[in-house]
């Protein structure tokens, strides 16, 4: 009865992973916007604790989808940083499915920007 279960909601499980990874990109785009010079400089300057510590919640969020085998990128500068901060870490095995499985529909950023 388990095994029936889980077969009959994989679908509207994967489903909603999908809806939420939508938010959660255009949740942390508007997060990590007004912090991006402090977030390059620390790429720059290869300081991996100090970006850490400025990437921990979209490191977490990789991770999460990353284990469900869905991509996952804000955009492509931050989904550089993260792999580069993952494999830095030793989260080889993430970095490789989140390289994998992100299309470049993720890596487009969420709002166009306006010509002037």
């Amino acid at each position: 009865m388990l095994k029936i279960k889980k077969i009959y909601n994989y679908p509207k499980v994967k489903s909603w992973a999908i809806l939420s990874r939508s938010g959660d990109r255009a949740e942390l785009y508007y997060y990590y916007k007004p912090r991006m010079n402090t977030i390059r400089k620390y790429y720059h300057m290869e300081d991996y604790i100090m970006l850490d510590l400025c990437l921990e919640t979209l490191k977490n969020k990789s991770i999460y989808y990353a284990k469900r085998k869905m991509g996952f990128a804000v955009t492509e500068e931050l989904f550089e940083m993260v792999i580069k901060l993952l494999r830095f870490q030793g989260y080889i095995k993430y970095a490789n499915i989140l390289e994998q499985n992100t299309t470049s529909e993720l890596m487009k950023p969420i709002i166009k920007k306006e010509s002037e």
